[in-house]
């Protein structure tokens, strides 16, 4: 049972990461477009839906890493390096906007080269989890499978989870 001290404390972080995410929306959308000062509807939409999907994780021991939009045609959106430590379960969310884009691709690699975990399936969301054997950067790479009408809008959350093993999430 949570005590009063720990439901504050769970409110006042989901409060402080979603200003952080605005900042972080913010600022995308200001490199990508001078004139624009806020999140693009499309990605305010793929935003709410990573919360969504990332909320049930909290009550696992989960708490929010980062969040990373790109907008693009058909092709490689963006690749972001990560510093994962052994042991610890990772959950990844991919989601691109639902109107014109037809999936996205996830990998998540090491620095060798080697691919640990690859979705190219043709939906539009991509939920995966990843326990590293070794501690070390990894990278993963989000591609926009299919986009009628570019540019096609792209988001990728990363939750890191503090138990060794969950139900609903699977560690490769």
């Amino acid at each position: 049972m949570k005590t009063q001290t720990q439901i504050i404390s769970a409110t006042t972080f989901l409060f402080l990461a979603a200003v952080a995410f605005s900042a972080l929306g913010i600022a995308q959308a200001e490199e990508a477009d001078a004139s624009d000062d806020a999140l693009t509807d499309e990605q305010q939409e793929i935003e709410d839906f990573l919360f969504d999907e990332g909320s049930f994780l909290e009550s696992d021991g989960f708490t929010f890493e980062r969040m990373d939009f790109a907008s693009g045609p058909e092709g490689p959106a963006f690749s972001e390096e990560f510093l994962l430590t052994e042991g610890v379960v990772y959950a990844f969310f991919a989601k691109c906007e639902m109107e014109t884009c037809g999936g996205v691709g996830v990998s998540l690699g090491d620095e060798d080269g080697v691919i640990h975990t690859e979705t190219n399936d043709m939906d539009e969301d991509v939920k995966f989890g990843f326990q590293p054997t070794e501690s070390g950067t990894f990278i993963i790479s989000v591609d926009i499978l299919s986009c009628s009408e570019a540019p096609c809008d792209v988001g990728l959350a990363l939750y890191r989870g503090s138990l060794p093993t969950l139900d609903h999430v699977e560690a490769q």
